[in-house]
């Protein structure tokens, strides 16, 4: 199979199982963004491992590895693209004080249960705040679909969440 023949397949896999897992999602009412990332998780390698990963040309393995990662990152940039469409600075900065407090609170506590928790379980110091320092981690692109999908975005409560997200990435 030629590369550009398997890029495409693996992008119109990738489209309809997306689309089916959103419909799925939309008719029992939940968050569109998560039919499609357990979508991702279904067709991708650690689920029934329908996307291509190799193909061979003229008798030579070719990884398409990295082609499917750069899709996989492209999708976030568009995705937080059309976030930063909808979120005005000003909105943002008129929620600051907040939005930092509950961003800062984001960082903290996980960090601070997580280091508690793997030092209990015996971990040393720097693997006890790894841990802890993983546990902090969000997804700005994610928060801000579901908010846009249940059409909060421009709501007060979603602009401190939105930024908090952003502070918690930032921090982490």
């Amino acid at each position: 199979m030629r590369e550009e023949l398997a890029i495409v397949l693996n992008l119109f896999i990738m489209f309809a199982a997306a689309k089916i897992f959103a419909e799925i999602f939309t008719r029992i009412k939940q968050p569109v963004v998560i039919g499609e990332l357990l979508a991702g998780a279904v067709i991708g390698v650690h689920g029934l491992n329908w996307v291509i990963e190799t193909v061979i040309v003229d008798g030579h393995a070719v990884n398409l590895g990295h082609v499917n990662n750069a899709l996989a990152e492209l999708g976030v940039i568009i995705l937080l693209f059309l976030v930063g469409l909808e979120t005005k600075m000003d909105d943002m900065m008129a929620v600051g004080r907040p939005a930092i407090l509950v961003g800062l609170f984001g960082v903290l506590i996980p960090l601070g249960l997580g280091y508690a928790l793997f030092t209990a379980l015996n971990y040393d110091t720097i693997r006890a705040l790894f841990m802890g320092t993983a546990m902090v981690a969000t997804s700005v692109g994610i928060t801000a679909r579901v908010l846009g999908d249940m059409g909060l975005i421009r709501h007060r409560v979603s602009r401190i969440i939105l930024g908090a997200a952003i502070l918690d990435d930032i921090l982490g």
